[in-house]
C-alpha cells in the first residue's frame, strides 16, 4: 500500500482525528513571502487548530510555485496536515495531487485525484489533472476520458484541447486521421489563446510531418515573432528549409537555435546536420568547380566540432 493509501485510509476511517503527520526531509530554505504568510496567520489568529488549514494551503500553493523538488516535499506535507484535519475538502487532495505530479509519483496523483471525484465527480480540473497524470503513465484511453470529460465541463479549457491533441499524436502515431485530429485540436487551443507557443510548436511539427511545408513555415515565424529569444521556432524553420532544398537558409537558423540555446538536449544532433549540409554543398559547388559561398561551410568549423 502507497502512503497516499494510507493516508486516505486513515483520513475516512477518522475524520475527527489528526493522522500522524509524514515528516518529509526539506532541504529549500523558506524565501521571505512564506515568512510574512507565518506572521500574517499568526495575526490573524490561524495558529488555531480550527483555522491552521487556512494556513497551511496558502503556504503551500506558495511553496509549489518555487517549482523545487524540495519545495513540493514540504508543500506535500502540509496538504496532508490539511486533509488529516478535513478529509472532505477538495483543496488540499488536489494540492497533493500536484505535489505528486511535481515529484513524479503519477500513481500516487491519480489517488488523490480519484479521491477528489469521490468527493466532487464535476470538478474539471480533477478530470484534467488524471488526464495529465495518466497520459504519463501510457494509460492513453483513461487520459482520453478525462481530458474530454475536463473540456466538457470547462469549454475553454486550453490544456484539455492541448491534451487531447497530444494523445492523438502519441496513442495513434501511426494513423494519417489521427494527425489530422490533433490538428484540429491545436487550432481550436490557437483560437483560445493566439500566443501560445506549445500548440504553435506541436502544430508547425505536425505540418512538417504532413509535408505541408509552407504552414508550417508561417507557424515557426509566428513563434520567432512572438518569442524572438526562444530557439524552438527558429530551429523549426531550420527543418523547414531543409527539408524544402534550402540549404544556406537552412544552415542560418539552425546556427541561430545553438547561438540561442546552448545547452539544448538536441545540440550534438543539430550539428551533425550542420556538418551533413556543409559537405554537401562543399561536395556540389566543387562539382561545379566553385567555391562554397562566404558564410556557410567556411564559417562554421569550429561549431561542427563541439561535444
Amino acid at each position: 500500500m502507497t502512503s497516499l493509501q494510507e493516508s486516505t485510509k486513515t483520513a475516512s476511517a477518522a475524520a475527527n482525528k489528526a493522522a500522524e503527520p509524514v515528516r518529509l526531509p526539506v532541504k529549500s530554505q523558506i524565501n521571505p513571502l512564506l515568512a510574512s504568510v507565518r506572521q500574517a496567520a499568526q495575526r490573524l489568529g490561524f495558529g488555531k487548530k480550527a483555522q491552521k488549514p487556512q494556513a497551511d494551503l496558502l503556504e503551500a500553493q506558495l511553496l509549489l510555485k518555487e517549482s523545487t523538488p524540495e519545495s513540493a516535499e514540504k508543500a506535500l506535507q502540509l496538504y496532508t496536515d490539511a486533509i488529516s484535519v478535513n478529509p472532505n475538502a477538495v483543496a488540499p487532495w488536489m494540492g497533493l495531487a500536484r505535489c505528486y505530479s511535481r515529484l513524479g509519483a503519477y500513481a500516487d496523483a491519480v489517488i488523490a485525484l480519484e479521491q477528489v471525484l469521490e468527493i466532487n465527480q464535476f470538478s474539471g480540473e480533477a478530470h484534467l489533472e488524471l488526464g495529465k497524470a495518466q497520459n504519463h503513465l501510457g494509460q492513453y484511453e483513461s487520459a482520453r476520458m478525462h481530458f474530454e470529460r475536463a473540456t466538457r465541463l470547462m469549454p475553454t479549457s486550453i490544456d484539455a484541447r492541448f491534451g487531447l491533441a497530444l494523445l492523438e499524436e502519441l496513442a495513434n502515431d501511426a494513423e494519417i486521421s489521427a494527425l489530422h485530429r490533433a490538428v484540429g485540436l491545436y487550432q481550436q487551443v490557437l483560437k483560445l489563446d493566439k500566443a501560445y507557443l506549445p500548440a504553435y510548436n506541436n502544430l508547425g511539427s505536425l505540418y512538417l510531418r504532413l509535408g505541408e511545408l509552407g504552414k508550417a513555415q508561417a507557424l515557426f515565424r509566428r513563434m520567432t515573432d512572438l518569442a524572438p529569444t526562444f530557439s524552438r521556432g527558429y530551429w523549426g524553420l531550420g527543418m523547414v528549409f531543409d527539408r524544402n532544398g534550402e540549404p544556406e537558409k537552412s544552415l542560418r537558423y539552425y546556427r541561430k537555435t545553438l547561438e540561442l540555446s546552448p545547452n539544448n538536449p538536441y545540440r550534438q544532433a543539430i550539428i551533425d546536420r550542420i556538418a551533413d549540409i556543409e559537405q554537401g554543398m562543399a561536395h556540389a559547388y566543387s562539382q561545379l568547380g566553385q567555391q562554397t559561398p562566404q558564410g556557410t561551410a567556411a564559417s562554421t568549423p569550429a561549431l561542427v566540432r563541439v561535444k
